[in-house]
């Protein structure tokens, strides 16, 4: 992992994690691209929901899976070279336990 530098109050690192996504209407496997212990950047293959609290369950390498719910703050479409499009969203955590909160934490110093 890699720690990214800039203006945000939190830290966030580069990760690689598989997480699902739920909503009422629909299940998507996304990949958790960069993590903080408030949010994360998740891209996806198909256009996600943007209209619902979305429940996650991230699965970090070598630790427990993480459930959170939470709120997408921005989105966006991902260009690629030549192939199909991937879509992006900026998520708050609204819910999240404590211990997962401190484990984000812990990953990012």
């Amino acid at each position: 992992m890699s720690i990214v530098q800039e203006r945000r109050r939190h830290l966030r690192t580069f990760v690689k994690w598989s997480t699902t996504v739920l909503t009422p209407q629909t299940q998507l496997e996304g990949q958790v691209e960069n993590v903080s212990s408030v949010g994360a950047f998740i891209s996806f293959t198909e256009a996600p929901p943007l209209e619902w609290d979305l429940r996650l369950v991230i699965k970090p390498p070598n630790h427990p899976t993480i459930s959170a719910v939470a709120k997408v703050i921005w989105s966006t479409v991902l260009t690629t070279d030549g192939g199909s499009p991937r879509f992006g969203v900026g998520v708050q955590f609204t819910r999240i336990s404590e211990g997962d909160s401190q484990f984000l934490s812990g990953n990012l110093e």
